[in-house]
């Protein structure tokens, strides 16, 4: 290429990027206008409802995975001629799609590296997973040679392909629920059976093949590492500062949660939202709620909600149900996942179920910590929180009150608490003062709700502006069925500037024995 045409390129690409500077208000409104199209009619609705033995699935979903699914088989098939190159070709794609799963040592780790949720990962994780399931099994059925099972490389090609096959059947939701923590060991045993396997029945005469392997395993050593430095800081190992601390209450009525308190030799940076894991020397680690604490500067004691269920935390409940507290030594991990900024929405209707409300508090201490320094566009904050039993509204009642002084009369108060009960005696009961936190009996109307917000009726607007409503939040830490029917509620309302988000922690189901 000579110097003209090389002028005449950069000539060329300074008038195109003019151009598409100029036209970059209309391009951004095009894809406003795209991106509700697509979540209203592929991201929202599902196509199969929320069942035992699987879903829910959504038109977006399906469509990806009929992508990700002909892209890898347009790369088996290419310049493909006899079996014998597509069984090879089949398992050597395989190997790069099972890279995937092996990078980190955790999920949560690796979906910070990539800057996605942790939902979004469980996804490319399982779809990788069925996608090298797949792969092995054309790999399998396309080999046109006779096998002899006593040969070493195909003795372990068939371990291999029994532990895969072991790990797509244990993956069923129904044992995952019921079973988890045998289920979780066991996948990860299996996984690293499947592995070795596929190690020795690759040829060891060159490196290259089993490089697909060296690369990922190279990557999840790194991480590891990484982990274990982090770990050993923030736990005060490498210094002289106390170890962190772990001091679980409970009141004497069996709340189904448990307020705890994590004090750290090290201050932690923490976003608002992110989830931290705590691990406590009398047990196993804690699957954990989400923090509750928040605070602009950096903190040194951590709260957080447990919802007790029948395991490791009701043994946590019973160490500290006799004297009414209890303290041991814990370890602190974190944090993980992604804190969303709530800075651009006008509106916002935090809504959660039962522990849930773990999830949304540190949100709205941060947004009413925005209000009271002019730092956001919030001006209408609306928690609505349906609970099972009063024991939980009393036990979160210090959160509530906190919330609640947090909103300054200096600007105007624009925090409303609405609890939601079947437990509740009278309907629309007023707590506290200048009517802000109402108890209901049954439950909410999220179609009413909802609608009022975006009608506009509690922000007072100078008349002589002109009238145009913010952007209105649905931020949820709710049940799987709770967050199927807000789907269908907020689906109505995405052309009206509603949208919806759900933080990283979300209240998971106890399911009965």
């Amino acid at each position: 290429m000579d110097a003209i045409n090389i002028y005449g390129i950069a000539i060329g690409g300074i008038l195109l990027l003019l151009v598409v500077a100029r036209l970059r208000p209309a391009l951004c409104d095009l894809a406003r206008v795209l991106s509700i199209l697509v979540s209203k009619y592929l991201v929202y609705p599902y196509m199969l409802n929320r069942h035992r033995w699987f879903g829910p699935w959504t038109w977006a979903g399906i469509i990806k995975c009929l992508v990700y699914g002909a892209l890898n088989c347009v790369v088996v098939l290419y310049n493909v001629h006899t079996y014998e190159e597509a069984s090879a070709q089949a398992g050597r794609l395989a190997l790069v799609n099972m890279a995937v799963l092996f990078m980190a040592p955790h999920p949560s780790v690796l979906a910070d590296i990539l800057g996605i949720s942790l939902e979004a990962y469980q996804w490319i994780h399982r779809a990788a997973g069925w996608m090298t399931c797949a792969l092995v099994t054309i790999h399998v059925l396309t080999i046109q040679q006779d096998v002899d099972p006593k040969q070493g490389e195909i003795l372990f090609a068939i371990i291999g392909a029994v532990s895969l096959a072991m790990i797509i059947i244990s993956t069923i939701p129904v044992l995952q629920k019921r079973i988890y923590e045998i289920f979780l060991r066991t996948h990860q045993a299996l996984a690293v059976l499947f592995v070795y396997a596929i190690w020795r029945h690759l040829p060891s005469g060159s490196i290259f093949p089993r490089l697909y392997l060296y690369v990922p395993l190279s990557i999840l050593c790194l991480i590891a590492v990484y982990q274990v430095g982090q770990f050993l800081y923030q736990n005060s190992f490498l210094s002289s500062r106390p170890k962190p601390r772990a001091t679980i209450t409970c009141r004497p009525v069996q709340p189904p949660i448990d307020g705890n308190k994590e004090g750290s030799g090290k201050e932690l940076e923490k976003d608002v939202g992110r989830i931290i894991k705590i691990h406590v020397t009398l047990g196993r680690p804690l699957g954990i709620g989400a923090v509750t604490s928040w605070s602009p500067e950096k903190q040194t004691t951590l709260e957080f909600f447990v919802q007790v269920r029948r395991g490791f935390t009701a043994t946590l409940h019973q160490r500290a149900s006799a004297s009414g507290s209890a303290s041991f030594c814990a370890f602190v991990m974190g944090p993980f996942g992604i804190s969303h900024s709530l800075s651009q929405y006008e509106t916002v209707v935090a809504v959660a179920s039962n522990a849930g409300i773990a999830g949304v508090v540190p949100y709205l201490k941060q947004l009413l910590y925005s209000y009271n320094t002019l730092t956001a566009q919030i001006r209408r904050l609306h928690l609505v929180w349906e609970v099972d039993t009063l024991d939980m509204v009393v036990e979160a009642q210090p959160l509530l009150n906190e919330l609640l002084k947090d909103d300054s009369l200096a600007n105007g108060y624009i925090f409303e608490v609405s609890m939601y009960t079947e437990a509740a005696h009278d309907d629309g009961e007023s707590f506290g003062e200048h009517n802000r936190a109402f108890l209901y009996h049954g439950k909410p109307d999220y179609n009413k709700i909802i609608s009022t917000e975006v009608a506009d009726d509690y922000i007072e607007r100078i008349p002589s502006t002109p009238d145009q409503t913010g952007e209105i939040l649905i931020l949820t830490s709710v049940s799987n069925r709770l967050r199927d029917h807000l789907k269908s509620v907020v689906r109505g309302y995405l052309g009206k500037k509603v949208t919806m988000q759900e933080v990283d922690y979300q209240p998971s189901e106890i399911i009965a024995q």
